[in-house]
């Protein structure tokens, strides 16, 4: 499948998935709102008032719906489809439910919503110029991920090209447009410009990727009905989305802010409550712990709520915090940035930081932490990629000797086992051209999954219905429960992707790849084996951290649980 192109648009380099910008970060539960479609194309939705979901009119016929109906043994599901999985054949632990195959003499009623027709659908990725990020997108490189442009959209096009291959998609072939951005990642005017653009130019069904340190891009597609899949909204704050009643169109395959906080909150209060800092330097570690949090928030206050939410929900386990600080993404005064930090929360005695925040500010914080001679504990909390290998060997060693925290990725794997990377090697019998690969496969696979479980009318209503409708998949240390609506994780409506996270903590002598395969020496190990916990289950028990006997860095074979079934390559 050939991308189309803009002749009048620059050559630019994918950013590092939603890294240069906006972290996970949290907002408190206000309650799902109910939302109309302003698209005259879409479907009705009618609460059930049972469950609290949305049930949607016009969704395929899954296998797991058709089994419960005594059904699926007089359906021919196609030879993409295991029967005995009732999942679409990719090696793959995230393949989507089969569903009953398109029938051509019924047709897939042509244009059901803007962007779509009925021999195709637009899809765009959108595509930051670092050029216009020049500091920010220097610390990337810096870090040995690979932003060649070329690369990163060649490797989306081939998991795209894959996919068009196994899934259902209803008659229509998905036409992945690229979109170079015209601004800065905080750009507010350029990001909307952007969203203009696109709906005007490209006249999408969906976007994925977006300047990632305002709303303005996301909000502008949102009002024009254009669904959000991936990074497309950045970590927006899950009570925003719902407020403005935009729920429906934003996808990401990560947590939600909230629920972020919420597993932070858990990890903190069920496993570090009432003790003293036996984890910090020695200037701490006889001391009770006195906590303090350094979060991120934006030149326009968006993420100051995310403070305020951790700090309720650990003041409801009574743990109090001392003192906070925020801080901006400004890589231009990062240095007096963490001076600021450092010294108020020093000043203050605090003995456990808990760090909610971009990948970057570490590396000055740590430093500037060191030179004032202060070694606290460090708690990770929500974070943008804080909690890799990548960006964990930049940070002063001597002071990353003690953070342990919440870790959002899966427990890592031998590169090649990685199922981003297996997947496309499947395909092509070569590795992905991007070393960047596990976030692209994840924006592309989330779309994929979506239009198939849509059925043939797509629009943004029966996109989410599918979704909800899709089980849980995963649960295992490397791949992290994935879902959407409702399943009894989460104490509301799940417009979000994974569920769930392991205990983490930073060894500074073990040696091996980092996450995207440099070697190197400093590398997080996985507690437990890098067992994951849900909201509801983390343990009462403490797990025990610092402690290699009980942890991994690399696990050497994929649990059994977590290896997706063999099946022949595609022909090539």
């Amino acid at each position: 499948m050939t991308a189309p192109q803009k002749n009048n648009r620059p050559s630019a380099l994918k950013r590092y998935g939603p890294l240069i910008g906006i972290v996970v970060v949290i907002a408190l539960v206000g309650g799902y709102l109910a939302f109309k479609s302003g698209d005259s194309k879409s479907n009705t939705a009618t609460p059930d008032t049972k469950t609290g979901t949305t049930a949607v009119k016009g969704l395929p016929l899954t296998y797991p719906q058709a089994k419960k109906e005594n059904k699926a043994s007089s359906i021919n599901w196609g030879p993409n489809c295991n029967t005995s999985l009732g999942q679409v054949k990719i090696p793959s632990i995230y393949s989507p439910s089969c569903v009953e195959p398109y029938n051509k003499a019924k047709g897939n009623g042509g244009a059901t919503a803007d962007g779509v027709t009925a021999d195709g659908v637009n899809l765009v990725y959108y595509i930051a110029d670092p050029k216009l990020d020049p500091l920010l997108s220097s610390q990337v490189s810096a870090a040995g991920a690979d932003i060649s442009p070329e690369a990163t959209f060649k490797t989306a096009q081939g998991y795209a090209d894959l996919y068009q291959k196994y899934f259902e998609l209803w008659g229509r072939k998905v036409n992945l447009i690229k979109f170079v951005g015209s601004g800065a990642s905080t750009n507010a005017t350029a990001a909307k410009a952007d969203a203009v653009q696109i709906a005007s130019d490209d006249k999408p069904f969906a976007v994925m990727g977006g300047p990632s340190q305002t709303t303005a891009f996301r909000d502008e597609l949102a009002s024009r009905n254009i669904v959000c899949f991936g990074d497309c909204a950045g970590a927006v704050p899950q009570a925003q989305s719902d407020d403005i009643g935009k729920a429906r169109l934003f996808w990401p395959y990560g947590p939600s802010p909230e629920q972020a906080s919420m597993l932070t909150a858990a990890m903190i209060c069920s496993q570090f409550n009432n003790a003293n800092a036996v984890y910090g330097g020695d200037d701490v570690k006889n001391k009770k712990r006195v906590y303090g949090i350094a979060h991120y928030d934006t030149p326009t206050g968006d993420q100051t709520h995310t403070y305020e939410v951790l700090r309720d929900a650990l003041t409801k386990c009574g743990i109090k915090i001392k003192t906070e600080v925020s801080f901006f993404l400004d890589t231009t005064k990062s240095q007096e940035t963490a001076r600021t930090v450092v010294s108020k929360l020093k000043g203050a005695g605090v003995t456990s930081v808990i760090f909610l925040g971009d990948p970057l500010n570490p590396i000055y914080m740590t430093k500037e932490a060191t030179a004032q001679q202060w070694f606290p504990e460090w708690i990770i909390g929500p974070t943008v990629y804080v909690d890799t290998t990548v960006f964990g060997r930049r940070y002063d060693q001597a002071q990353w000797a003690h953070a342990f925290g919440i870790g959002l990725p899966p427990t890592r794997a031998d590169q090649k086992s990685q199922e981003a990377y297996a997947l496309y090697e499947w395909g092509y019998a070569q590795s992905p051209p991007s070393n960047l690969y596990a976030i692209i496969n994840a924006n592309i696979g989330l779309a994929f999954r979506a239009f198939q479980l849509a059925g043939p009318n797509l629009t943004v209503e029966t996109v989410r219905g599918g979704l909800y409708e899709s089980p849980v998949r995963g649960g295992g240390p490397t791949t992290p429960r994935v879902s959407y609506g409702e399943h009894g994780l989460w104490p509301t409506i799940d417009n979000y992707g994974s569920d769930d996270a392991t205990l983490i903590w930073w060894n500074p002598k073990a040696t091996g790849q980092d996450d995207i395969g440099n070697q190197g020496t400093g590398m997080y190990q996985y507690a437990a084996g890098g067992k994951r916990y849900t909201l509801k289950g983390w343990p009462t028990s403490k797990v025990k951290l610092f402690d290699e006997s009980n942890s991994v860095t690399v696990l050497k074979t994929v649990p059994t649980a977590d290896q997706p079934p063999t099946y022949p390559s595609p022909p090539r």
